[in-house]
């Protein structure tokens, strides 16, 4: 039985609010080195092919537009 004072609209809001903080925890864990095991790994095989070492800034700054654009992570 449905409640006199049951609101429809509050199951939306929720609903839409845990589906953005989803996609948020998604879209942080790609922009950070730390974010993520891949990232820390895909860091690592770059500063051994490279030989430069890469800063968290460095990071951040070049994820950062992509994960910005990114319609899904």
């Amino acid at each position: 039985m449905v409640r006199a004072d049951f609101d429809p609209l509050q199951l939306r809001v929720g609903a839409a609010l845990m589906l953005m903080l989803a996609y948020g925890a998604s879209v942080g864990g790609l922009l950070t080195p730390v974010g993520s095991p891949p990232n820390l790994i895909g860091r690592g095989l770059i500063e051994e092919a490279t030989g430069e070492r890469i800063s968290f800034a460095q990071w951040t700054a070049t994820a950062a537009p992509r994960t910005s654009t990114s319609p899904t992570s």
